[in-house]
């Protein structure tokens, strides 16, 4: 479900030309790593002014309940960024992608569990196999030769790879079946 809520929203903005997707991912990238204003570190002299009845723990659980407050503040605000970054136009076009992609997987789990253990076993071998041979081909060529091999061919060789695997287990899985009914 997750793989087609994150995939579905990528194919809806291919389909529908929405407008330049590397120049919007770079300002969505930009705009979500974008450094934090520094704010005042205040927890630091709460803690000088600790009684001697306090002890370390409570001072220990201060500081990570202060640091994980601030890790969740930044992550919040860095998707909100991201979020305000992306094309007014397509912004409830994409969300509402990532939820049919989310309720498709959802309903491919449950009425086709073959289907989707097929699917997920052969999206993860594909990409298992295309580390693998980058890796082989790193040995022989250079890296900037890799380098240059544009995302498009990568991708289609994701997707050609995904759906021999596909295939494959969908016809041993019929195979397998009929030998074990005789």
């Amino acid at each position: 479900s997750i793989a087609f809520a994150c995939a579905l929203p990528v194919v809806t903005w291919q389909i529908a030309d929405l407008c330049d997707g590397a120049k919007s991912i770079e300002s969505i990238v930009d705009a979500a790593s974008a450094p934090e204003p520094p704010q005042a570190a205040n927890v630091a002299s709460e803690l000088n002014v600790l009684s001697a009845a306090e002890d370390a723990m409570t001072a220990a659980f201060a500081l990570l309940a202060n640091d994980a407050s601030r890790a969740v503040r930044s992550g919040y605000t860095r998707a909100a960024a991201g979020w305000n970054a992306v094309p007014v136009g397509p912004r409830f076009m994409l969300a509402g992608s990532a939820i049919a992609g989310l309720l498709l997987g959802l309903l491919i789990a449950t009425f086709m569990p073959f289907l989707a253990s097929a699917i997920v076993t052969s999206v993860g071998g594909s990409i298992l196999l295309i580390e693998a041979i980058r890796n082989f081909v790193a040995l022989i060529w250079s890296q900037q030769f890799m380098a240059s091999i544009s995302t498009s061919v990568l991708f289609l060789t994701f997707i050609g790879i995904a759906l021999a695997g596909i295939g494959l287990q969908l016809t041993l899985a019929k195979r397998t079946s009929k030998v074990t009914e005789e």
